[in-house]
């Protein structure tokens, strides 16, 4: 099984909303036909509460005026939520968003890699524009080639985790002497319920299971 991030020549779009890129990308596969946007499962050492990469943002794009695209076109991940600071009101950030589709291997539409057999990948790809917040454009994407228990629901972290490697959810608060304006302090555990330090071997626990990824 793969998924289908990434892999392609970039071109470069000037275009101005999200229809007008959409209508630069080459006529492409039947998505749907092929790949699978799953729900993401959780690992068996990941906690809902602790663990924030559980929301597949991924969506096919459907369009009844570009019937050419339509159900053509991948969106892996759009602009975050925005939320808005508790001491300030007006300023708000976006929360990153994360997605992922995986090759369907369990019916007629078989649609994976043999890796003794020489194939190419071919991938029209955008990231964004490059202006506004750091949510509004994507930090990346992998090519994962796997064979997780998950299947579809296989997910791994997001930010720099690139959606396949592992996620550190130890947590750690500072104690500062602030009444001197210190710079010294301590750091200890704070109230969630995840270990203070993660060893290597849990922090792969969390990652795509035997998967090997190409990131960019």
């Amino acid at each position: 099984m793969f998924s289908l991030i990434d892999l392609a020549k970039p071109q470069v779009v000037l275009a101005e909303n999200y229809n007008e890129i959409v209508g630069e990308a080459p006529v492409g596969l039947d998505i749907s036909s092929y790949f699978d946007v799953g729900n993401f499962k959780l690992a068996q050492n990941e906690k809902a509460t602790d663990y924030p990469f559980q929301t597949n943002s991924s969506s096919i794009f459907t369009s009844k005026t570009d019937q050419q695209h339509s159900g053509r076109v991948l969106n892996l991940a759009k602009s975050g939520e925005s939320v808005y600071s508790a001491a300030d009101s007006t300023n708000s950030t976006k929360l990153p968003e994360v997605g992922a589709a995986w090759s369907k291997i369990d019916d007629d539409s078989a649609n994976f890699i043999d890796i003794n057999k020489k194939q190419t990948v071919s991938v029209w790809m955008y990231f964004g524009s490059g202006e506004g917040q750091i949510a509004d454009n994507g930090e990346g994407m992998s090519l994962v080639l796997q064979n997780d228990p998950r299947g579809s629901g296989a997910m791994g972290a997001g930010y720099q985790g690139m959606g396949a490697l592992g996620y550190d959810n130890a947590r750690y608060k500072e104690n500062r002497l602030l009444f001197l304006g210190s710079p010294f302090g301590s750091w200890t555990a704070d109230s969630g319920s995840s270990p203070l330090i993660n060893s290597e071997s849990e922090i792969a626990k969390t990652a795509v299971a035997n998967s090997i990824s190409l990131r960019f």
